[in-house]
Protein backbone atom coordinates (compact mmCIF):
# COMPACT_ATOMS: atom_id res chain seq x y z
CA UNK A 1 0.00 0.00 0.00
CA UNK A 2 1.68 3.47 -0.64
CA UNK A 3 1.39 5.94 1.73
CA UNK A 4 2.17 9.73 1.72
CA UNK A 5 5.74 9.50 2.91
CA UNK A 6 6.44 6.97 0.25
CA UNK A 7 4.64 8.59 -2.43
CA UNK A 8 6.27 12.11 -2.16
CA UNK A 9 10.10 9.59 -1.96
CA UNK A 10 9.12 7.88 -5.01
CA UNK A 11 7.90 11.30 -6.10
CA UNK A 12 11.27 13.13 -5.50
CA UNK A 13 13.11 10.35 -6.72
CA UNK A 14 14.94 9.92 -3.04
CA UNK A 15 15.73 6.43 -1.98
CA UNK A 16 14.87 5.39 1.94
CA UNK A 17 18.73 5.44 2.16
CA UNK A 18 19.11 9.19 1.46
CA UNK A 19 15.89 10.06 3.28
CA UNK A 20 17.24 8.38 6.29
CA UNK A 21 20.27 10.54 5.67
CA UNK A 22 18.41 13.41 5.55
CA UNK A 23 16.87 13.16 8.51
CA UNK A 24 19.89 11.78 10.25
CA UNK A 25 18.13 8.16 11.06
CA UNK A 26 18.90 5.00 9.97
CA UNK A 27 17.12 3.70 6.97
CA UNK A 28 15.22 0.85 9.31
CA UNK A 29 13.22 3.81 10.77
CA UNK A 30 11.94 5.18 7.80
CA UNK A 31 10.87 2.11 6.47
CA UNK A 32 9.01 2.12 10.07
CA UNK A 33 7.91 5.56 9.35
CA UNK A 34 6.38 4.27 6.34
CA UNK A 35 4.36 1.10 8.08
CA UNK A 36 3.42 3.40 10.76
CA UNK A 37 2.03 5.61 8.15
CA UNK A 38 0.37 2.74 6.56
CA UNK A 39 -1.15 1.47 9.52
CA UNK A 40 -2.34 4.74 10.46
CA UNK A 41 -0.46 4.97 13.80
CA UNK A 42 2.27 7.58 12.56
CA UNK A 43 2.25 10.93 14.57
CA UNK A 44 1.60 13.97 13.18
CA UNK A 45 4.99 15.80 13.75
CA UNK A 46 6.67 13.02 12.44
CA UNK A 47 4.55 13.22 9.19
CA UNK A 48 5.41 16.93 9.13
CA UNK A 49 9.16 15.97 9.91
CA UNK A 50 9.55 13.58 6.93
CA UNK A 51 7.85 15.53 4.38
CA UNK A 52 9.75 18.44 5.48
CA UNK A 53 12.91 16.29 4.16
CA UNK A 54 11.46 15.65 1.28
CA UNK A 55 10.21 19.30 0.55
CA UNK A 56 6.54 19.16 0.93
CA UNK A 57 3.71 19.81 3.27
CA UNK A 58 0.64 17.93 5.01
CA UNK A 59 -2.41 20.18 6.35
CA UNK A 60 -4.83 18.86 8.68
CA UNK A 61 -8.65 20.15 8.75
CA UNK A 62 -10.57 19.76 12.21
CA UNK A 63 -14.18 19.92 10.97
CA UNK A 64 -17.40 19.38 12.70
CA UNK A 65 -19.35 16.39 12.02
CA UNK A 66 -22.21 17.84 10.38
CA UNK A 67 -23.11 17.82 7.23
CA UNK A 68 -23.07 21.40 5.55
CA UNK A 69 -25.42 22.19 2.76
CA UNK A 70 -24.27 23.24 -0.07
CA UNK A 71 -25.25 27.04 -0.82
CA UNK A 72 -22.42 28.26 -3.10
CA UNK A 73 -23.19 27.70 -6.75
CA UNK A 74 -19.74 26.99 -7.23
CA UNK A 75 -19.91 24.22 -4.72
CA UNK A 76 -22.80 22.50 -6.31
CA UNK A 77 -21.51 22.78 -9.77
CA UNK A 78 -18.13 21.07 -9.00
CA UNK A 79 -20.16 18.37 -6.71
CA UNK A 80 -22.26 17.42 -9.91
CA UNK A 81 -19.29 17.16 -12.37
CA UNK A 82 -17.79 15.21 -9.52
CA UNK A 83 -20.28 12.97 -9.34
CA UNK A 84 -19.87 12.74 -13.55
CA UNK A 85 -16.46 12.16 -13.08
CA UNK A 86 -17.09 9.18 -10.28
CA UNK A 87 -19.54 7.02 -12.63
CA UNK A 88 -17.21 7.52 -15.34
CA UNK A 89 -14.61 6.45 -12.69
CA UNK A 90 -16.46 3.20 -12.09
CA UNK A 91 -17.23 2.72 -15.84
CA UNK A 92 -12.94 2.87 -16.90
CA UNK A 93 -10.61 3.35 -13.98
CA UNK A 94 -8.12 3.77 -16.30
CA UNK A 95 -8.96 6.20 -18.44
CA UNK A 96 -10.08 8.45 -16.27
CA UNK A 97 -6.75 8.36 -14.03
CA UNK A 98 -4.70 8.86 -17.12
CA UNK A 99 -4.28 12.66 -16.38
CA UNK A 100 -4.35 13.21 -12.96
CA UNK A 101 -0.42 13.61 -11.80
CA UNK A 102 0.12 15.31 -14.34
CA UNK A 103 -2.63 17.93 -14.32
CA UNK A 104 -1.80 17.67 -10.75
CA UNK A 105 1.59 18.51 -11.02
CA UNK A 106 1.00 21.33 -13.43
CA UNK A 107 -1.36 23.28 -10.97
CA UNK A 108 0.69 22.72 -7.80
CA UNK A 109 2.86 24.88 -9.17
CA UNK A 110 0.94 28.05 -9.25
CA UNK A 111 -1.02 27.43 -5.88
CA UNK A 112 -0.65 28.19 -2.26
CA UNK A 113 0.62 25.01 0.21
CA UNK A 114 -2.79 24.40 0.95
CA UNK A 115 -4.10 23.49 -2.44
CA UNK A 116 -1.06 21.90 -2.95
CA UNK A 117 -1.26 19.34 -0.33
CA UNK A 118 -4.85 18.81 -2.11
CA UNK A 119 -3.95 18.07 -4.84
CA UNK A 120 -0.85 15.90 -3.39
CA UNK A 121 -4.03 13.96 -1.86
CA UNK A 122 -5.63 13.55 -5.47
CA UNK A 123 -2.24 11.77 -6.36
CA UNK A 124 -2.19 9.61 -3.60
CA UNK A 125 -5.00 8.74 -3.85
CA UNK A 126 -5.13 8.21 -7.51
CA UNK A 127 -1.93 6.21 -7.55
CA UNK A 128 -2.79 4.46 -5.53
CA UNK A 129 -5.73 3.89 -6.92
CA UNK A 130 -8.19 4.47 -4.01
CA UNK A 131 -11.26 4.23 -5.28
CA UNK A 132 -13.48 3.79 -2.13
CA UNK A 133 -11.41 7.30 -0.87
CA UNK A 134 -11.82 8.69 -4.52
CA UNK A 135 -15.26 8.63 -4.65
CA UNK A 136 -15.71 10.16 -1.01
CA UNK A 137 -13.97 13.12 -2.38
CA UNK A 138 -15.72 13.21 -5.24
CA UNK A 139 -19.32 12.59 -3.75
CA UNK A 140 -19.08 14.05 -0.43
CA UNK A 141 -20.51 16.85 1.51
CA UNK A 142 -18.16 17.10 4.44
CA UNK A 143 -15.85 20.42 4.22
CA UNK A 144 -12.62 18.27 3.19
CA UNK A 145 -14.37 17.09 0.15
CA UNK A 146 -15.56 20.06 -0.78
CA UNK A 147 -12.17 21.88 -0.76
CA UNK A 148 -10.80 18.98 -2.76
CA UNK A 149 -13.37 19.17 -5.29
CA UNK A 150 -12.53 22.86 -6.21
CA UNK A 151 -9.04 21.37 -7.66
CA UNK A 152 -9.97 18.34 -8.76
CA UNK A 153 -7.62 17.16 -11.36
CA UNK A 154 -9.82 15.86 -13.56
CA UNK A 155 -9.46 17.91 -17.01
CA UNK A 156 -10.81 16.83 -19.80
CA UNK A 157 -12.49 13.06 -18.39
CA UNK A 158 -15.87 14.39 -19.16
CA UNK A 159 -17.17 15.46 -22.57
CA UNK A 160 -18.78 18.74 -23.24
CA UNK A 161 -22.44 17.55 -22.83
CA UNK A 162 -21.75 15.87 -19.75
CA UNK A 163 -20.22 18.92 -18.75
CA UNK A 164 -22.96 21.16 -19.30
CA UNK A 165 -25.79 18.44 -17.66
CA UNK A 166 -24.11 18.74 -14.56
CA UNK A 167 -23.78 22.65 -14.33
CA UNK A 168 -27.73 22.71 -15.06
CA UNK A 169 -27.91 20.01 -12.31
CA UNK A 170 -26.21 22.46 -9.84
CA UNK A 171 -29.03 25.02 -10.19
Amino acid sequence: MSTLIRHQRERSSVSVRELARRLDVSPATVQNYERAEAGGRIQLDTLRRVLGALNATVSVRVSAATTPRLERREERVALELHKKVAERLLRDTDATLAGVERVATEARSRVDPYTAGLLDEWMLLAGARDLPGLLHAMTSTDQHSIDMRQVGPFNGVLSESERLDAIRRAR
